[in-house]
């Protein structure tokens, strides 16, 4: 199990957990790990990104959108790995994991993201 931790600097005790649920998984745990201690930018409060570009996996996504879910960890359509809300998911999001964020966790430039 590869359990997907992001949290932020301002309140370091907010958490927003997954778990991977995708293919080529140890190629989406090293990307994760090559952007650790790295904060993320962001567009907005329901987004944010590191700007690395991957290829989404060729094979069709295990996950399927959710409305009880709110928040996504993806590939975006630029390939970037991003945090998303489930209002900004579409049909070209490739998503990696659903997300689980703790109560008051306020997204920022100032997350960051790891594997445990």
């Amino acid at each position: 199990m590869n359990c997907v931790i992001f949290y932020g600097l301002v309140r370091a005790f907010m958490k927003m957990k997954g778990e991977l649920q995708c293919d080529e998984m140890n190629k989406v745990v090293d990307v994760i790990k090559s952007q650790k201690n790295k904060c993320c930018r962001s567009g907005c409060s329901n987004y944010c990104w590191w700007p690395i570009k991957e290829h989404k996996p060729s094979t069709p996504c295990k996950l399927v959108k959710n409305d009880k879910i709110d928040w996504y960890l993806v590939y975006n359509f630029q390939g970037y790995l991003a945090i998303e809300h489930r209002e900004n998911i579409y049909n070209y999001h490739y998503l990696l994991a659903e997300m689980f964020a703790d109560d008051g966790f306020i997204l920022n430039t100032k997350c960051k993201i790891e594997i445990v």
